[in-house]
């Protein structure tokens, strides 16, 4: 059995009152036992996998499908969540596939702009702004120089439910304090200490 089928698995048995989180890291990164404990501690379900983007979607010299297929799995996946968190790149996945499936998105330096993108990864065979998001929580660091609010905030497609926040001293990478204080203030997530 592949990961995806077992996922698919488990999502089946997501009780309908539960809330399950599904979290997108950023180009590069990885799964965050920390952040995926911390969900856990406060009762929520985490799916949270690592990706390789780059060959998920493709580079200039070696196009593949442009991430269509990789989108279709995670669409399968996401359809269990109930809430979709993602960072930077995975951020740019989060809001398509939210926006898709009429999700609670929580966004953290997104890097939704692709055409300012620095990397290879531009075009997605994946559909674009056919619906909207239920509801968007955007933070944004004040020290961020890898992606610039006003890029992302441009292209972004806002559901009456929208709230911004500016997290002050926050980079383009999202340290566990800055990231708890981020699940602290979402009213999506609704934890408190």
């Amino acid at each position: 059995m592949n990961l995806y089928t077992y996922l698919e698995a488990v999502i089946d048995k997501i009780t309908p009152d539960g809330r399950t989180i599904l979290i997108y890291h950023g180009l590069g990164g990885g799964v965050d036992e920390q952040k995926v404990n911390y969900f856990e501690s406060k009762g929520f379900k985490v799916i949270m996998k690592k990706h390789d983007y780059r060959k998920e979607f493709g580079t200039l010299e070696n196009p593949g499908d442009k991430g269509k297929s990789f989108m279709q799995r995670q669409e399968k996946i996401a359809r269990g969540a109930d809430i979709i968190i993602g960072s930077s790149f995975g951020g740019y996945v989060a809001y398509l596939l939210g926006c898709q499936l009429h999700k609670d998105l929580i966004l953290i330096n997104p890097a939704l702009n692709r055409s300012v993108t620095k990397t290879a990864i531009q075009e997605f065979d994946y559909p674009h702004n056919e619906h909207m998001a239920k509801s968007i929580e955007y933070f944004h660091g004040s020290e961020d120089t890898v992606v610039t609010a006003k890029t992302s905030i441009d292209v972004l497609r806002k559901p009456s439910k929208y709230k911004e926040v500016l997290m002050q001293g926050m980079g383009h990478n999202t340290p566990f304090k800055k990231f708890k204080e981020i699940c602290e203030q979402s009213e999506i997530l609704n934890v408190k200490n």
